[in-house]
């Protein structure tokens, strides 16, 4: 009798854990639709920035092995743009105007402004060597950092009304269609309004700012260090209330429907025999409002080797990632689109 009652227990439990299994392993349906950009001939394609309507601007190699500028979208495809010597950020905003930087005959990095017709501008350097240009609204207004003697970087606003503007030391700026700027100083990073001194607010965030046209900023929280917890912050909110995306985290973009794009990282644990069991890994998530952190490697066809980093995330849900084979190569650029009908849209 005894046996009996626990032959019906184990069996009990073993449908359990296997009722279980079938749940935690069933695939839930696809909320994305994943497209792998091509290059332009070339052994790579990286994106680095994308509108709303779709645009995505990057950097791919051609056959003959040069680096062009390339603006890419469902209806023209890849579009190679021209060999412009691109270092560092490229951004494009919904009127198709492309901020970046060229290298020129001297070798110094100029900012510049792109026009959908071709046309592109120097925006200058405030006086020092190099300029970079970070970011671009709507109103095509640029922000983006130079290069002043010494090595100290100033923080830069241009538009063609008032040509280029010296915000004081800083870097990493971003700017919205509402005229805001976040950026980093050496005492902190601070948020500029548009119709505000320069200066502006302080805000309980120590590096990697990136803002919504809310108001809302994202980076790392100084109260995290070392363990890097990105944190959602906005004016009047506390920052004990601020969002947390956890530790190890990185915000990589925020969009007008407070969706986050971020990565998580997952440190080298248990070693035997000097072999590492659990080797060093980032993830790439999306955090949406209503649905919490999404896992975006389940839709990435990764091949051996290849590593994803989240680059932007724009108003409809979109994002774009790129990817690198080995530590310093980079390879693909991936756009994942939402299916509306997953997200009852």
């Amino acid at each position: 009798m005894i046996k009996r009652r626990l032959r019906v227990i184990l069996l009990c439990i073993g449908s359990l854990i296997a009722l279980g299994l079938v749940v935690l392993l069933w695939p839930s349906p696809a909320l994305y639709r994943v497209t792998v950009l091509p290059s332009l001939g070339g052994k790579y394609a990286t994106p680095c920035g994308m509108n709303d309507r779709g645009q995505i601007v990057g950097i791919s190699q051609t056959a003959e092995g040069e680096r062009h500028m390339f603006l890419w979208d469902r209806e023209k495809g890849m579009q190679d743009l021209g060999t412009v010597g691109v270092g560092g950020d490229l951004a494009i905003n919904d009127a198709g105007q492309i901020a970046g930087t060229i290298v020129d005959a001297n070798g110094n990095g100029q900012a510049f402004l792109r026009d959908p017709n071709g046309g592109m501008q120097l925006l200058g350097a405030l006086g020092g060597g190099h300029s970079y240009a970070e970011a671009i609204n709507d109103l095509g207004q640029v922000v983006g950092r130079v290069e002043m003697p010494r090595r100290v970087y100033h923080a830069f606003l241009w538009d063609r009304a008032g040509g280029m503007r010296d915000l004081g030391r800083g870097h990493s700026c971003r700017i919205n269609d509402g005229g805001q700027i976040v950026f980093c100083t050496p005492t902190g990073v601070f948020l500029l309004d548009a119709d505000a001194s320069a200066g502006g607010i302080s805000i309980p965030i120590c590096a990697m700012p990136r803002l919504n046209n809310h108001g809302c900023v994202i980076g790392y929280s100084p109260a995290s260090v070392p363990r890097r917890e990105t944190v959602i912050w906005r004016r009047g909110l506390s920052a004990a209330k601020s969002m947390q995306l956890g530790s190890n985290s990185s915000g990589w973009a925020i969009n007008d429907a407070n969706q986050v794009l971020f990565t998580r990282e997952r440190p080298a644990r248990f070693k035997l025999w000097g072999r590492v069991l659990l080797p060093y890994r980032t993830r790439c998530y999306l955090h949406d409002p209503a649905r919490g952190s999404i896992p975006l490697d389940r839709y990435l066809p990764a091949e051996p080797d290849e590593r994803f980093t989240p680059v932007d995330l724009n108003n409809k849900g979109c994002i774009i990632l790129s990817s690198r084979r080995g530590p310093y190569k980079p390879y693909r650029a991936m756009l994942l689109e939402p299916i509306r009908k997953r997200w009852g849209k």
